[in-house]
This record gives structure tokens, sequence and C-alpha cells, in this order.
């Protein structure tokens, strides 16, 4: 080993420590001299600093040396030789010793945001089948909502009353010519009307004649069709022989119509059923029809009002 190495690996614990044997000192004499516990003067002659803290040790470096006459200046520049030594080693350590904390906190994230996106994703399947459910028990009661209307009187009585059963198709009904006597009547010219206008005049049957020519027109077909509505709604329509006040509700409250009907007009509204339908007077409606069947108010007085819940299975 060369002379610069043996330098650089000895401390100056080594000469602290021949220093004071060569004055004839014990360990507990050169302590008690100084003020300091053996404990210390033991890790100095040893270079061992890790129970003393770097400005500590310094400051114990240089009142031993001066206390033994060396040289302060060598002794201070061989310590912090060995501290620079010992330091990066020291911080590697620290270094190791925190990466199991941040390991351990990235897998607690982790767990959280895949317990996070299961707890969603169960929620979000937990709602289809929920509406699934409800879809179908809508389309289960649909068929038997439109059986029954409840008809509340002035008096508070309460009455229930079926629908007539639906149509099984398209209804056709013809109108015929009643039997009237035969009239001849010979396809003339516009230049023969007034001729024939004459005719009407002086001749007793010419009534008669008119009315045959009227009843010979072509046949009127009239086709009754039930309304085509969509899922859960429901049609109310009513035709007016008089004032009559009205209100129409839908199954969510929302108000179709409140207002009063005057005689010869007609009122048609559509909405979510149940319909909720308060008439101030029923002598005043001549027809009324839900989803296209008749409701019938014969059993009603003059003067009557009425509440109807058009579309309610097992109404009462």
């Amino acid at each position: 080993m060369s002379e610069v190495e043996q330098q650089t690996m000895t401390g100056p614990g080594t000469t602290l420590k021949a220093a004071r044997e060569a004055r004839g000192l014990s360990l507990k004499a050169a302590a008690e001299r100084l003020r300091l516990t053996p404990q210390v003067i033991t890790d100095l002659e040893a270079d061992d600093y890790t129970n003393l803290a770097k400005v500590y040790s310094r400051g114990y470096l240089r009142t031993y040396a001066q206390f033994l006459q060396l040289d302060v200046a060598a002794l201070l520049e061989a310590h912090d030789r060995i501290q620079q030594q010992a330091g990066p080693t020291v911080q590697r350590v620290k270094v190791i010793q925190t990466l199991p904390d941040e390991s351990k906190l990235s897998w607690k994230l982790m767990r959280f945001s895949v317990l996070a996106l299961i707890l969603l994703l169960l929620g979000l399947v937990l709602f289809w089948w929920f509406e699934q459910d409800r879809q179908e028990q809508a389309l289960n009661t649909a068929p038997n909502a439109l059986q029954q209307v409840e008809i509340q009187g002035l008096d508070g009585s309460s009455e229930i009353h079926s629908f007539q059963a639906p149509l099984a198709e398209t209804q056709v009904f013809t109108v015929e010519p009643e039997p009237t006597e035969s009239v001849d009547i010979e396809s003339e010219s516009p230049s023969s009307e007034p001729h024939a206008a004459e005719i009407a005049e002086s001749e007793p049957g010419s009534e008669t004649a008119a009315v045959a020519t009227e009843q010979a027109e072509p046949v009127l077909d009239e086709a009754v069709a039930l309304p085509v509505l969509a899922e859960g709604h429901g049609q109310f329509v009513a035709e007016f022989s008089g004032e009559c006040w009205l209100s129409v509700t839908d199954a969510k409250g929302k108000v179709l119509y409140s207002g009063t009907k005057r005689a010869g007009e007609q009122l048609e509204v559509t909405g979510l059923a149940p319909l909720a339908v308060r008439i101030g007077l029923t002598s005043s409606i001549a027809k009324a029809t839900y989803n296209g069947e008749h409701i019938d108010f014969s059993h009603y007085g003059n003067g009557k009002t009425a509440r109807l819940k058009l579309g309610q299975e097992n109404a009462r």
C-alpha cells in the first residue's frame, strides 16, 4: 500500500489515541479533564461518529486535539474525509427505506379504482334490469287498462260501467234510399232546365220527384274505425248539444283541456291513461267515446255532473 493510500485510510482517531497514551493518560482521566464522557473519547479514537452529530463531532475533535497539542487542521481534514466517504452510503439506505411506502400507496390506489369501477358497473346493470322489468309490467297491464269507467254524480254517488266489447273489424254503415214512387227523369241538356223547373211547379208530384232524385245519388259508405294510439295512451272524444264545462287530465296530472264547449262543438284529446274527466252538465253531451267505445250517460238526469276515470283497471 502506498503512502498516499495509507494517509487516506487513516483517520484522526489513531493519532488521538497515540498522543493520549504518550502522555500517560487513561480514557477516564482524559474525559474528566475535557468534561466529556468516556464513551465520547472512545468514539473519537475509534473514528466512530454514528452516535455523534457531525457538528458536535467536529467540536469534540477540535477540543481533544488542542488538549493533546496536535495539528487541529490536519485532524479536521481527516475527519471530513471519513464523513464524505460514509455520507453517500447513509443516503442510499434512506432512499431504499422509502420505496415500500410508495409501493403500498400505489397498490391501495389501484384497489380503490378497481372497486369503484366494479360498483359503477353493478349499478348500471341493476338500473337496466329494473327498467326492463318496469316496461314488461306496463306491457302486461296495458290490454286490460281500458275495460272500465267510473262515473260520479253530483250527489256523490259513484258507479262503474264496462265498455262494450271492441269491434273485431271496421264497421261499415251503408245509407240506402227509402222506397218511393218511381219517377222517370230523363237526362236533358242545359237548355232544357227551365222546362224542368216549370214541370216541378205545375205538377203536384214534383216534390216527391225531387226527393227521389236526391235519394238516387250514389250510396255513401261511412267507415268507423278505432283510433290508433301510442301504447298506454287513451283518446276521449265528445260532441256537445249545449253549453258545458269540462276538464281532462292525464295520468301524470297534466291538464289536457279545461274550458267550456257550446252546442255543435267537438272535443278530442289524447293523453297517458288513465284520463280523469270532469263534466259539469252531462245532459249537454250528445255523444262521448273513449278509444272509439261509447260512454253511456242515459242514467244521469238533467243538471248532473260526472267524474270519470277512463282507462283505469279495477276502478272503484
